[in-house]
C-alpha cells in the first residue's frame, strides 16, 4: 500500500463522527485510491446496508452501447430479480423512469402506491423504496436504489446520506467512464492523469479541512495549474446558510475576483447558467458588454448544485482569445463541482447530526427540569435558561391554556414579563398571534416586526394597554413563534416565544424543536392536572374528614355550657327555694360566663361562614394598638385568676392603619388560646415591636407547648391538637384559622413558636408603610 493510501486509511480512523459520515468517507477515500468501479459500488452497498435500515440495494447502470439498464453491484436480491431488472429501457420500470427523468422517487409502500404496485418491486414483495439517478457530466448515468420488506418512511437525514452516496456512486462512474477514454490517445490520458490527480486532491482535501471557505480556496489556487494552459484565473463563489463565499487563484486579486464571480440566477451570465448548466464561451464580451473592460475573453464555469439548487459557481477564465478549453476540462470543472457539493451535503448531514443530539439532549434537560414542576406558573420559569441557551433570540415566553368555561385562552405561566400585567390579558380564539395558532391547530412564524404587528392587529384594546404594561412598552416584538399544544387530539393552549430587543430572529428552522418541547410541555400540563385534582380530592376529604371530627367535639363542647346554664337557670327559677343573694349572684355570674362562651363558639362558625363566602370586609382606620391591647387584658383578666398580663409597647409606638374590630378579634383569640393551653396559670405577654416597614405583636404564655410538628398546621381550619389537654379545652378550633384569614387580608403574616412545656408565642405583623401615609397626611 502506497504512503498515501497509508495516510488516508489512518485519517479515517481517526476520523470521529456518525455512520454516515464515516461511511462517505470510506467511500471517499476508496473512490480517491482505486478506480475500480464495481468494487466500489459493491463496497459503497455494503456500508450502505450498514448505515439504513433496509435489506436490499443496488445500482443500475446505463450501457453506453445499448443505452438500457443493467445491474452494476446489488444486495439482498437472487439473481431472478438481477436478470428482470437489467435490460430495462429508459422510462420502463422504477429505475428506467428515474433514470429518463433525473428526478428520485421515494415511495413507502410501494403496494398503496397505484403507480408501482404491478412494478416488479412489487412482484418481489418489496414495500419501502427509495430511488436517486447517478449523475455524470449533467446526464444520469444510472441510479442506486434501496428498499425493504415492510413499509418504510425515508427520513430528510436518509435521503441525504443516500443522495451523498449518489454523488459518490456518480463520481466514481464518471471517473470509470474517464477511465475507458483515457487509453483513446496520449493527450486524454496526460489531461485525465492531470484530472483525477486534482480530483484526488480535492477528495482528500475535503476529508481534512474542516469548512468550505477552506476547501474552496485549496481549489482556485489548484486550478490554474490544472488547465491545458497555465494562464487561467480561477474564481469560485458559493452561498450557504445566509453566508457568501469567494475565493480566488493567486494570479488575480480580490478586487477583480469580486467583478469576475457568477452568481447563479443574476446578471447575464448567473441567468444563462442555470438555463444551460455549463457556460463554454470563447467570447466572453458578446454574452454582456460590461464584461468587455475586463481582461478576459473566453470562459468556462459550471455551477455548483446542492439538491438540485444551483448555490454557486467555479469559474475559468483565459485573458488571450486565442486559448481554447478542452472537453475534459470542462468535465474536471463538473468532478469538481460535484466533490463540492458532496463535502456540502456532508456538512450539512454532520450539521444534522449535531443538531438532533443537541436537541435531544435539550429536551432530556427540559424533561428533568420540568420533573419537580408541581404549579403551572412554575412551568416557563423552570426552564427558561434552557430555552434562552437553545434559542439565543428568546427573550420572553408565555404559556396560554384554554378555559372551556369561558371560551378564552389565559396565562398560566411566562417569562420576561411582568406577570402581574400579563394575567390581566384574556385571548378570544384567533387574536393576536396566540390565538391564531390556537385557532388554525398549527405552528406560525413571525419572523419580522411587520409580521408580528399584522398578527397582533385584531388585539383587543383592553388586552393591548396591558401587553404594553407586560412587555415593559413594547407593542409587539420583532420575531416570534408560536406552537399548539395538543393533547389526545385536543386542543388545550399555545407556547409562544418573543424576542424584543436581541439581534437575530426566530426563524421556521426552530419549529422542530419547539414541536418536541410542546410536547413535553403538554405531558407535564397533563400530570399536574392531575396532581391538582388529585390533591383537592385529598384535601376536600381532610376537611369533611375534620369538619365531622370539628362538628362532634362543638355538639360536645357546646352542651357543656348550655346544660351549665340550663341548670342554674332552672335552680334559680324554683319556687320552694329561696335563694340568698350572694348565691344568686354566683349562680348569675356562672350562666353569663358559660353564655360568653357558649356565645364565642357560635361567633366563631359566624365568622368561618363569612370568611368561606369571601364577605369579609376590612375597613381600615387609625387604630392604636398598646391601647387596643389594655383593653382586651383588662377584660381577660377578669376571667382568670391564675395568670398576669404584662403589656409591652414602646411610648412611641406608631400608629397602625388597620380595621380595629378585627384586629381586636385577632387578639382576643390569641389571649383566649393563651389562657386556655396554660391551665396552671402563668405569665401572659403582649408586646409591640416595630420594624423597618412593619409592626409585629405578639402573644406568649407559659403553657404546655405544641409539639414541632403541629406548628405548621396550626392555622388550618378544622385542625385541633390532639392531647389530653385539648380535650378538656372547649372552643371551635376556628380561632386561629380565622385570625389567619384577617391578619393576610391587611397584608400581613401569622407564624408561631413553641417548645413543649415551656409555652407558646404567636405573632402577626401588620404594614407600617400604609400607616405612616396616613399619618403624614393627618
Amino acid at each position: 500500500m502506497s504512503s498515501q493510501a497509508i495516510d488516508m486509511k489512518q485519517h479515517e480512523v481517526e476520523t470521529t463522527g456518525s455512520p454516515e459520515l464515516t461511511a462517505l468517507n470510506a467511500i471517499a477515500t476508496l473512490l480517491g485510491e482505486s478506480q475500480d468501479l464495481e468494487g466500489l459500488m459493491s463496497t459503497a452497498l455494503d456500508k450502505l446496508l450498514e448505515v439504513m435500515d433496509v435489506e436490499v440495494a443496488y445500482v443500475s447502470l446505463v450501457d453506453g452501447e445499448t443505452g438500457r439498464l443493467k445491474i452494476g453491484a446489488c444486495r439482498g436480491v437472487g439473481e431472478d430479480f438481477v436478470n428482470q431488472a437489467g435490460g430495462i429501457e429508459l422510462g420502463e420500470g422504477v429505475a428506467g423512469r428515474i433514470a429518463a427523468s433525473g428526478e428520485p422517487l421515494v415511495a413507502e409502500d410501494v403496494s398503496a402506491d397505484p403507480q408501482l404496485a404491478t412494478t416488479l418491486l412489487a412482484k418481489e414483495n418489496l414495500r419501502g423504496y427509495a430511488g436517486l439517478p447517478l449523475k455524470s457530466g449533467g446526464r444520469s448515468v444510472g441510479v442506486i436504489s434501496v428498499a425493504s420488506y415492510r413499509p418504510r418512511r425515508f427520513t430528510t437525514a436518509d435521503l441525504g446520506f443516500l443522495t451523498a452516496m449518489a454523488a459518490q456512486i456518480g463520481v466514481a462512474v464518471e471517473n470509470s467512464q474517464l477511465c475507458e477514454q483515457l487509453s483513446s490517445s496520449e493527450r486524454r490520458l496526460r489531461e485525465r492523469v492531470k484530472e483525477l490527480s486534482l480530483l484526488y486532491d480535492v477528495s482528500r482535501e475535503a476529508l481534512v479541512v474542516a469548512d468550505i471557505d477552506a476547501l474552496l480556496s485549496f481549489v482556485a489556487r489548484r486550478l490554474p495549474a490544472s488547465m491545458q494552459y497555465q494562464e487561467a484565473v480561477a474564481v469560485i463563489f458559493c452561498a450557504l446558510d445566509d453566508s457568501d463565499y469567494l475565493t480566488w487563484s493567486d494570479n488575480v486579486d480580490q478586487d477583480l475576483a469580486e467583478k469576475l464571480r457568477i452568481i447563479p440566477g443574476e446578471g447575464t451570465l448567473g441567468k444563462l447558467m442555470l438555463d444551460v448548466g455549463v457556460l463554454l464561451e470563447y467570447e466572453i464580451a458578446g454574452l454582456d458588454a460590461s464584461w468587455a473592460e475586463y481582461d478576459v475573453k473566453s470562459l468556462l464555469a459550471v455551477p455548483i448544485t446542492l439538491n438540485g439548487e444551483a448555490v454557486g459557481s467555479i469559474c475559468v477564465y483565459y485573458p488571450d482569445d486565442q486559448l481554447r478549453f478542452l472537453e475534459e476540462e470542462k468535465r474536471l470543472l463538473r468532478g469538481i463541482s460535484e466533490q463540492i457539493a458532496q463535502f456540502i451535503a456532508r456538512g450539512a448531514v454532520e450539521r444534522e447530526k449535531r443538531q438532533r443530539t443537541q436537541e435531544i439532549s435539550t429536551l432530556f434537560e427540559v424533561s428533568k427540569a420540568l420533573a419537580s414542576v408541581v404549579e403551572l406558573e412554575e412551568l416557563l420559569p423552570a426552564i427558561r435558561h434552557i430555552l434562552v441557551k437553545t434559542l439565543p433570540p428568546v427573550e420572553a415566553g408565555v404559556l396560554l391554556i384554554f378555559d372551556e368555561a369561558t371560551g378564552m385562552l389565559t396565562v398560566e405561566s411566562a417569562f420576561g414579563y411582568d406577570m402581574n400585567a400579563l394575567r390581566m390579558i384574556s385571548l378570544q380564539v384567533g387574536e393576536s398571534m396566540s390565538g391564531k395558532v390556537f385557532k388554525f391547530r398549527k405552528p406560525q412564524v413571525w419572523a419580522t416586526p411587520e409580521e408580528s404587528a399584522e398578527a397582533m392587529a385584531n388585539m383587543t384594546d383592553h388586552n393591548r394597554v396591558y401587553f404594553r404594561q407586560a412587555s415593559g412598552g413594547f407593542d409587539h416584538p420583532k420575531s416570534a413563534i408560536g406552537v399548539p399544544l395538543v393533547y389526545r387530539e385536543g386542543k388545550i393552549g399555545v407556547l409562544t416565544l418573543e424576542n424584543f430587543r436581541n439581534k437575530g430572529g426566530l426563524s421556521i428552522s426552530d419549529l422542530p424543536f419547539l414541536q418536541a418541547l410542546a410536547e413535553l410541555i403538554v405531558i407535564n400540563v397533563d400530570k399536574i392536572r392531575l396532581l391538582q385534582q388529585t390533591e383537592r380530592t385529598k384535601a376536600m376529604e381532610e376537611a369533611d374528614r375534620l369538619k365531622s371530627e370539628l362538628i362532634a367535639a362543638l355538639a360536645h363542647d357546646m352542651r357543656t355550657p348550655l346544660a351549665s346554664i340550663m341548670g342554674y337557670a332552672s335552680a334559680l327559677l324554683l319556687d320552694d327555694v329561696q335563694w340568698d343573694e350572694e348565691t344568686r349572684a354566683d349562680y348569675l355570674r356562672i350562666i353569663d360566663s358559660e353564655a360568653s362562651e357558649l356565645q364565642m363558639m357560635i361567633q366563631d362558625l359566624l365568622e368561618s361562614s363569612i370568611v368561606d363566602a369571601g364577605l369579609l370586609r376590612i375597613e381600615k382606620e387609625p387604630t392604636l394598638m398598646p391601647r387596643l391591647s389594655e383593653g382586651l387584658v383588662k377584660e381577660m383578666s377578669r376571667r382568670t385568676a391564675r395568670h398576669r398580663f404584662v403589656i409591652s409597647f414602646a411610648a412611641d409606638f406608631p400608629v397602625v392603619y388597620a380595621d380595629p374590630r378585627r384586629i381586636e378579634q385577632v387578639l382576643r383569640n390569641l389571649l383566649d388560646n393563651a389562657v386556655k393551653y396554660s391551665p396552671d396559670g402563668g405569665l401572659v405577654v403582649v408586646r409591640g415591636q416595630v420594624g423597618e416597614d412593619e409592626v409585629i405583636i405578639s402573644v406568649a404564655d407559659e403553657g404546655v407547648g405544641i409539639a414541632p410538628e403541629h406548628l405548621n398546621r396550626l392555622f388550618e381550619k378544622f385542625f385541633r391538637l390532639k392531647s389530653p389537654l385539648s380535650q378538656r379545652v372547649r372552643g371551635s378550633g376556628l380561632g386561629l384559622p380565622i385570625s389567619r384569614t384577617i391578619v393576610e387580608n391587611h397584608g400581613g403574616r401569622i407564624w408561631a413558636e413553641s417548645e413543649l412545656g415551656k409555652g407558646t408565642t404567636i405573632y402577626f405583623s401588620l404594614p407600617l408603610e400604609g400607616s405612616r401615609i396616613e399619618t403624614e397626611q393627618d
